[in-house]
């Protein structure tokens, strides 16, 4: 095999059936197919004659039952192919986020330069971040970690611009290497720059003493210095600071925040930000013919079915039907965080509250990702103090009428958030990436001891959840 081939769905196959020993033939007959279809497959033909995500199931289903791969090993493989044709259907871009989902367990990060040459990517969970060299050409870097937590997002920000997938179970080292794909391990995310907070006090401390405990017990189990973890822990302080403009600046400036796509209020409205054309790409791309993603749309809210037919009319003209959610359905479906389109969810106008209570706001079950927040003034350049409450975590800023700000949704189970706004203040809210709005994901805090303690808690349950990671062929 050509090691300087690039990468493609087919070869990602193959490469992978040739890890488990098996032949084409032998994989055919496991599937009850033509030997054809595999070598089609593995030749990566376009149009009927490619493997769809359906195939790729059945195959890895097949090579699990023969105890040639588990079930980590199964995930992988289905994760790659799914995202191995990420650089030729999105743009490239510097910043990407993802929370990965439960149940915890090994979890991988796949990035790709846009450049020749190599160039820097930070990656960033929570207080710990880490630069990394990204490869040029095909193959890239992937970083592999033996366990996740969907809280807080992982974030990758490219020197230049760049591609980032993620993905659930375990490469082998004999596929990445076969792939040309660098490989490094999580561990080394935890590094030696110094921490945005202010490390706990000696009272603090004793506040989340019996977390900090086990905390020490979890770092000797990953085999991680204690000195480089325990400065980064005065993010667990509960934050009573007064409001802080974002980006060092008095306030948030109404022509830095505000995209196109606002009715005569000013606030943001629905709206796709791909072509149908480039929708078309990622949905074929991710292995899936209309039926299928409109099957797996229509899953996340069966009672508001989404036609094959409403996919096509997407594709062909642009047009987004009216069903609840559509766009948010598809985005997941599609693995775009965000990307395919943006969606309002709520309104103010039409939920009026009493001067003193907050605004709550629900978002889809299923959704996990980027929400939006805009709140409006009674003039442009007048600004309020924007605090949020979700779950233990609370943020509070200060920003202009009109200005659009972006965190993300950790878990699909969240609580509502509980957003307060001045006397006469209105907010407009939704789901996706919207391209001008400002991060607030960084500056969460607890809102007490007793909420960071369950925090501790909960992480570190989550992580003795995880199934056990094996590096070894089955």
């Amino acid at each position: 095999m050509n090691e300087h081939e690039p990468l493609s769905p087919g070869r990602v196959l193959r490469v992978w059936r040739e890890y488990t020993g098996l032949s084409a033939a032998e994989l055919a007959r496991g599937m009850h197919m033509q030997r054809t279809a595999i070598s089609n497959w593995e030749r990566n033909l376009r149009g009927r004659k490619a493997a769809s995500l359906d195939n790729v199931k059945r195959m890895a289903a097949v090579l699990q039952e023969r105890q040639l791969l588990r079930t980590e090993h199964a995930a992988a493989l289905e994760g790659m192919w799914r995202t191995v044709s990420t650089t030729e259907v999105l743009p490239g871009r510097p910043a990407w986020f993802h929370n990965f989902p439960e149940p915890p367990g090994p979890v991988w990060v796949w990035l790709r330069s846009k450049t020749e040459e190599k160039q820097c990517a930070v990656l960033q969970i929570g207080p710990f971040d880490r630069e990394f060299a990204v490869p040029p050409g095909h193959g890239g870097l992937v970083i592999c970690s033996p366990t996740s937590v969907p809280n807080p997002p992982l974030k990758v920000m490219f020197q230049s611009h760049g591609w980032a997938d993620f993905g659930a179970g375990e490469i082998p080292l004999e596929v990445t290497a076969k792939l040309g794909i660098t490989v490094v391990d999580a561990v080394s995310v935890i590094g030696q720059h110094a921490p945005r907070t202010p490390p706990l006090e000696a009272a603090d401390a004793d506040e989340l003493k019996p977390g900090m405990t086990a905390m020490r017990r979890l770092a000797r189990e990953f085999k991680l210095r204690w000195s480089l973890l325990e400065p980064h822990f005065g993010d667990l302080r509960p934050s009573h600071r007064s409001p802080q403009a974002l980006d060092g600046e008095s306030v948030v400036t109404l022509s830095r925040a505000t995209p196109a796509g606002t009715d005569d209020r000013g606030a943001l409205t629905s709206q796709l930000l791909m072509t149908g054309e480039q929708i078309r790409a990622v949905r074929d791309a991710r292995g899936l013919s209309r039926s299928a993603a409109a099957r797996e749309a229509t899953h996340y809210d069966p009672a508001h079915p989404i036609p094959e037919k409403a996919l096509e009319k997407l594709e062909t003209t642009g047009r987004v039907p009216p069903t609840p959610h559509f766009l948010a359905r598809l985005d997941t479906v599609y693995q775009t965080d965000g990307r395919l389109g943006i969606e309002r969810t709520f309104d103010s106008v039409a939920h009026p509250r009493s001067a003193d209570k907050p605004y709550i706001l629900s978002f889809p079950n299923y959704w996990q990702g980027h929400i939006w927040l805009q709140p409006r003034g009674g003039a442009p350049n007048e600004t309020c103090d924007l605090e949020l409450r979700w779950g233990p975590w609370q943020r509070r800023v200060r920003l202009s009428s009109q200005s659009v700000v972006t965190t993300r949704k950790a878990t699909t189970d969240a609580p509502p958030l509980v957003a307060y706004l001045p006397p006469g203040w209105h907010l407009t809210a939704g789901i996706g990436a919207v391209p001008t709005a400002l991060d607030i994901n960084v500056g969460w805090r607890p809102v007490s001891f007793a909420a960071a303690r369950q925090l501790i808690r909960d992480n570190i349950n989550s992580i003795l959840r995880r199934p056990s990671a094996h590096t070894h062929k089955p």
